[in-house]
Parts: C-alpha cells; structure tokens; sequence
C-alpha cells in the first residue's frame, strides 16, 4: 500500500486553467461529458476510480476510493469491473469477472445484481438504468431490479446511446458492414412514454459519436461519408435540423458541454496533447493546459477534470488532475 501512494504522488500532474467558471443554467447541466464508459465517479466530495485489468503497476484491478487531491487512496472492492456510476449511497458498474452488471455500496460489498444486464452498455438516468442488449434491443428497468421493462429493438446493432428529458438518444449501425461504411448508420431517438416509433435524426451516415444531448441541443463527432475520418465536433438541434460543424480543430471523442463553454482534447495525435476550451457556438477556441501522452480516460466532477494519460519511452499510466477555476 505504501509502495502505491509513492508511485501516485510522484505521478500526479496539476494544470490550472479558465478563469470563469461555469454557472448552471435553467435546463442545462454545469457539464455533461460525452464519455461512454465513465472511469471516474464522485460521491461526497470522493472519488471512485475504476482501475481495469491492473492498468497502474503496483495497483491491483479494482474499485478504488480516491481524495480529489489524489494524495490518499483505499480498494474498496478488488476485481475487473467497467463503467462506474454513483447512485445514491451506492455504486453501479460491470463486472467482467461475474460478467454482470452490479450495485456495490461505498464500502465495497454487493448491494445486488442485475442477472439481465449482461454488457457494460448502460446509462442511468433518475431512478432507471437503461441496457442494450445485442440480439434483443433496448431496456429499462428500475435500480431496485424491478419493472424490467422491453423498449426498442432497432433495424441494426446500436453502438452507443444516451438519455435526456424522456427520451432516449441511440447510433446504430443499419447493416453488418465495418464502421465508417458509407451510409451504415443512422442516428434516431424515441420518446420513453411511446417507445415503439422511431423518429430518425441523422440517416445513412458513416459515423456518429461521442453524443452530448442537453440545453436544446446534440453534440457529437460526425462522419457524413467514408473516408473521412477527422474527429470534429457538430452541433444540431433536438430534431437532428441545423447540423453545424462547430469544432475548428478534431476532437479525440471525450468532451464535455457546460452552459457556455465546450471543453475537448485534440486529437493531433502528437506526444504533448492538448485541453481546449471553447464557446458551445464555437468560437473563442483556447488552449488550456497539456499533457506528454495521451488521455486514456477523462471525467469531469465538482470543477475539477481528472484523466488517466499514458506516458511513454517508457509505457506507463499516471493520473491528471486539470482543476477548472
């Protein structure tokens, strides 16, 4: 244990940026990421990281307990797990040893089980989870484990997808070709209280991802044909009307939306990457801090983003701390 808290405390890195901070506005979040598997969780002024299959050497896989200054740390619960969600007194994440979905509390014991949740895909919205699952579609059931309840099974295998303000936001991929095929993918949305119509948004696109749906608007990197790859960031209405190129330079996929601004980090792709922020129009484009190696994971929680970057020459993962001020 001594040996890990040396390790981390020669590893943390700390970069102080914007000098406005976000403030809520009615209707929209502080800041709503785009990650699909969340690392990072906060509850009480804690965080709960998810390290998978012993991704920090000296650290073994599991769930760790962590003080936002990443100076103190505590396993709670040793094993594989993906995607954390705080609910309640509680935490929700995927076992990939018990290859199910579970509800842990704070101090590592399992709560329950959702034997029907076989797949990491979810998200949490309220007092729901919603899952996918390959062959059948897409499901709501209470975090209680009950009312699990069939919603939609759509015309291709869906690749991600997201809740907001009753209705639920999915990509899917309308053949069983390769990403990035031309026009293998549509975007659509149903509304939760009738989830048998499909009200399609984006058709026969190469790619959409990375979505952010708050505020009046969707976010995501968009690929309209094959064969362009580059990761910018578009902005659309809540009908998929008005899609607007936003980003002036490519996104890696993890960003986050606030009232006023966007945050982002590049995808140079070069070995000192980059944190931008911009207006949620666009403009303004500013760096903000950096890092040597690439972002791994990023969250966002209680005005502070945290990453984990991997460093390399030699290879090794090291936790990033950017506090928003």
């Amino acid at each position: 244990m001594k040996k890990w808290i040396l390790i981390l405390a020669l590893f943390i890195s700390c970069i102080v940026i914007p000098n406005d901070t976000e403030a809520k506005a009615k209707g929209s979040t502080v800041l709503k990421d785009s990650n699909y598997i969340n690392t990072f969780a906060e509850k009480d002024g804690n965080l709960y990281f998810v390290n998978s299959f012993d991704q920090f050497p000296g650290m073994e896989a599991g769930i760790y307990k962590l003080s936002r200054d990443l100076k103190s740390q505590k396993l709670i619960r040793d094993g594989n797990f993906n995607n954390i969600y705080t609910y309640g007194n509680s935490i929700i994440t995927f076992s990939f040893d018990e290859n199910v979905l579970q509800q842990i509390a704070l101090d590592g014991s399992v709560i329950r089980e959702y034997p029907e949740i076989d797949s990491s895909d979810i998200a949490i919205d309220g007092n729901y989870i919603y899952y996918y699952k390959r062959e059948k579609g897409l499901y709501q059931m209470k975090v209680n484990g009950k009312e699990n309840k069939f919603l939609f099974k759509p015309k291709g295998y869906i690749n991600e997808f997201t809740i907001n303000n009753g209705w639920l936001y999915f990509v899917y991929e309308t053949s069983g070709g390769s990403l990035y095929e031309a026009g293998n993918v549509n975007f659509s949305k149903i509304k939760l209280s009738n989830p048998s119509k499909e009200t399609i948004l984006i058709k026969n696109v190469a790619n959409v991802d990375s979505l952010v749906v708050d505020g009046g608007f969707i976010y995501a990197v968009v690929h309209k044909t094959q064969g362009i790859y580059d990761r910018y960031i578009y902005k659309m209405d809540y009908s998929g009307k008005n899609l607007k190129r936003i980003s002036p330079i490519e996104s890696s996929g993890a960003f986050f939306v606030g009232a006023k601004n966007i945050y982002f980090i590049d995808n140079t792709r070069n070995d000192i990457r980059y944190m931008y922020r911009m207006t949620t129009s666009g403009k303004d484009l500013k760096s903000i801090g950096s890092a040597r190696g690439s972002f791994t994971f990023t969250g966002y929680s209680n005005g502070v983003f945290y990453s984990v970057v991997q460093k390399y020459d030699p290879i090794r993962f090291v936790f990033h701390q950017i506090p928003l001020k």
